[in-house]
């Protein structure tokens, strides 16, 4: 996951100036995610997180580099945006990499039982049904198909995103704010907390601005994240959910937030999440991942990158 927002994050800032620290980490995450397509070695293409998780609290523990859904998509779309800065010969590589690894949500390698994208490879998560990820995926082969439209596989791909946007739309939520949201996943009540939520307006955004066939009321989506937002602060879950003793944000929520913000141009709020990041700087200028968890994790570290660098023109 980092190594892919780190490489979607660095090629969207070289792509407006020339910038040594962020020419270093293209080369290295990109190095990487070429290198590791298969770290696990079980024969996919694909990519996940280097710690084990029990991802529902089933016990059943995902062992590390088991791959998900989400951090496929975080990779291909880092894979993607990257694309036009590199070498030739890495093109080809980049190219092989995200068609292989495409191909096996069209060949429902990734499908639970009622067909719809699983949150992970694993058989037993493909028995939940988990909404960010696969609306970030639609997204990501929307964004395929409209930039390699002579490919053998552009026209599924975007049908493919076109029966998970559908699917979505018919699964929102309207908050007392008037913004479409969504709960976490099909039998689950709570709604996504602003990390997830951000996951789910990015696939949107990223299908609607690649010319996805089904028109997506981007504003209604952006007006959800009013929700979370509370005396100028914005919080981890949305304020109507209630009984939350600690609400305060993750890093990686701010970091997410920031990039949709950036994007949306929305100046007065991005203003108030950069005061709200203060808080969390350390005595050494580190960002740490919680107001009371002092831990520095590259996966926060990475979400707040791209928050900081979508729109950096410095």
């Amino acid at each position: 996951m980092s190594y892919g927002l780190i490489l979607y994050a660095s090629s969207l800032k070289l792509k407006k100036n020339q910038d040594d620290v962020a020419l270093n980490l293209y080369e290295k995450s990109l190095n990487w995610i070429v290198n590791n397509s298969d770290i696990n070695g079980n024969g996919i293409v694909g990519y996940g997180l280097a710690d084990s998780f029990d991802a529902f609290s089933d016990n059943s523990i995902n062992p590390p580099h088991t791959e998900y859904t989400i951090t496929n998509g975080i990779v291909l779309q880092g894979l993607l945006e990257s694309y036009d800065l590199a070498p030739d010969d890495i093109k080809i590589s980049i190219r092989s990499i995200v068609e292989e690894l495409i191909q096996t949500y069209l060949n429902g390698y990734y499908n639970t039982p009622g067909g719809f994208i699983s949150y992970s490879i694993s058989q037993e998560d493909k028995g939940y049904v988990v909404y960010n990820p696969a609306i970030y995926m639609a997204g990501v082969l929307q964004y395929y198909s409209n930039i390699f439209p002579e490919s053998e596989i552009s026209v599924q791909c975007g049908e493919f995103a076109d029966n998970i946007v559908s699917f979505m739309l018919s699964k929102r939520k309207e908050s007392s704010s008037g913004g479409y949201y969504w709960n976490y996943g099909e039998n689950q009540e709570r709604p996504n907390d602003l990390v997830h939520a951000c996951y789910i307006i990015e696939g949107f955004r990223v299908y609607a601005e690649n010319n996805g066939a089904i028109d997506v009321p981007m504003n209604l989506l952006y007006m959800h994240l009013l929700d979370f937002k509370q005396d100028s602060i914005f919080n981890e879950h949305p304020i109507q959910r209630g009984g939350i003793l600690d609400n305060s944000p993750r890093l990686w929520s701010l970091g997410m937030l920031l990039y949709t913000l950036d994007l949306k141009n929305d100046l007065e709020n991005i203003g108030l999440v950069n005061q709200q990041l203060a808080c969390y700087q350390n005595d050494e200028n580190l960002f740490q991942c919680e107001l009371n968890d002092p831990r520095i994790i590259n996966r926060h570290l990475a979400h707040l990158l791209l928050g900081l660098w979508v729109n950096d023109d410095m």
